[in-house]
């Protein structure tokens, strides 16, 4: 739900209502349904910021400094976080758009 929600934000920044994106009826649609049980996926805080992390270096192409640049922090964060985290570069193809 995160990398989805990285892919469709609309600005820089993923915000609250990012996250609803996939609920949405439409693009213009401002209605919000309900989530299912069966979509709900406890999370850890740690799990959550983990996954938003590795979604945005996918999505910067493993730019290390874009992805800090564009997740709000210092470029030596980001690399304390992805060795926190055992984060390691996959073979993942990078979305186009």
């Amino acid at each position: 739900m995160v990398e989805r929600a990285v892919v469709l934000a609309r600005g820089d920044y993923v915000d609250v209502d990012d996250l609803n994106l996939s609920n949405l009826a439409t693009a213009g649609d401002s209605a919000v349904l309900p989530m299912s049980a069966n979509t709900y996926e406890p999370l850890t805080l740690a799990e959550v910021e983990q996954r938003h992390i590795l979604a945005t270096l996918r999505q910067t192409g493993w730019n290390k400094s874009r992805t800090a640049r564009t997740l709000g922090i210092e470029r030596s964060t980001l690399d304390r976080k992805i060795r926190r985290y055992g984060i390691v570069q996959d073979t993942t193809p990078v979305p186009e758009g």
